[in-house]
């Protein structure tokens, strides 16, 4: 690519798109991918911000951090709409029900809870890890009220969250899992993704209750994993540095896109499977082609460690956000840095 042509991300990747990061600065922030504008700077948490979820409408953002407090916020507004206490020590991860009455956050306390938003009530704790809480994933709403979550234990559990009741545990990692992502299909059923400190990821079949793969590659800790719609793709984020992509079928490593200087700590693919996106303590964050694939633009706007990530896709006029506050994207322009550099396919 010449040095005066213009790069552009395709429509299908920021078209509709929100991106939303937590970080050590204490902050939650809410990117706009077209521009390369921060939209919104959400401060209020007493330390580190460990987790975020964003709505599926993009209005609503969640926030889990070091101070031991979830927070909710309304985008539109940037105002926290209530925070919610009682978990004994830092928040690891967060998730909202597609109901938008109730969320769930994990901790190194141990435990999962669930929270009724209207009142900030914890309705439901689930009590069985035997070490922190450091990941959790809702299954799809048809098949009710139910969570899966990862730990420092070495486990995972899967949740009524209407009773606190354990409805399965799984063993095979030998290290502390550090994320999780669940999709159903008709085709490979309710599937589960880990990743663990042992530098593989497991893909198990949660109708079974087996593990189906471990896939095999990453040099370092995965600390982040994230699956395509369909159950066929897996995406990871390592201590490593670098972002794979995976066939989930064969267990293979289909890609490895390096570009960012420290730890991965964050990373979401599209529904699709095409794009996506990762969040590093390097303080950037990376949109992926992965139909190339490719490194499409970096965004960094400090040298804080971005410490989670999540995006909204299939936004459009109704869910924009008015212009309250406004960061330009001050694009690093490091003769190190450079957009569009394919990444090693396998």
């Amino acid at each position: 690519m010449a040095a005066d042509e213009e790069f552009k991300l395709p429509d299908s990747v920021h078209q509709g798109s929100r991106y939303l990061y937590g970080s050590v600065d204490r902050s939650v922030k809410v990117l706009d991918p077209t521009t390369g504008t921060v939209l919104r700077g959400l401060v209020g948490h007493g330390g580190t911000v460990n987790s975020v979820k964003m709505s599926e409408d993009g209005m609503r953002a969640l926030s889990g951090g070091l101070d031991g407090l979830v927070k909710l916020w309304d985008l539109n507004t940037a105002l926290c709409i209530r925070t919610f206490k009682g978990h004994g020590y830092e928040i690891e991860c967060v998730d909202m029900l597609t109901d938008g009455l109730r969320i769930v956050s994990g901790s190194a306390d141990r435990t999962l809870k669930m929270w009724e938003i209207t009142s900030g009530k914890c309705v439901t704790t689930c009590v069985g890890h035997h070490d922190a809480v450091t990941c959790c994933a809702l299954f799809p709403s048809l098949m009710g009220n139910k969570a899966a979550t990862g730990s420092a234990d070495q486990h995972i559990k899967t949740w009524d969250l209407d009773t606190g009741e354990c409805l399965m545990t799984l063993a095979g990692h030998v290290n502390m899992i550090h994320s999780i992502a669940i999709t159903t299909t008709d085709k490979y059923g309710l599937r589960c993704l880990s990743g663990s400190y042992d530098c593989t990821l497991g893909v198990w079949n949660l109708d079974r209750g087996e593990c189906t793969h471990m896939l095999h590659g990453h040099t370092e800790p995965v600390t982040a994993v994230a699956m395509s719609e369909d159950g066929s793709k897996g995406l990871s984020g390592s201590r490593d540095k670098s972002v794979r992509v995976w066939n989930l079928e064969t267990g293979k490593c289909k890609a490895t896109c390096t570009g960012h200087k420290k730890h991965v700590t964050g990373v979401k693919l599209s529904g699709d499977g095409k794009h996506a996106m990762s969040g590093s303590k390097d303080g950037c964050i990376r949109a992926w082609d992965l139909t190339k694939p490719v490194c499409l633009r970096t965004y960094k706007f400090s040298n804080h460690p971005i410490m989670c990530v999540d995006m909204a896709e299939g936004l459009d006029d109704s869910h924009k956000l008015e212009d309250l506050e406004h960061v330009k994207y001050q694009d690093p322009n490091l003769e190190d840095e450079t957009d569009g550099v394919p990444c090693c396919q396998s």
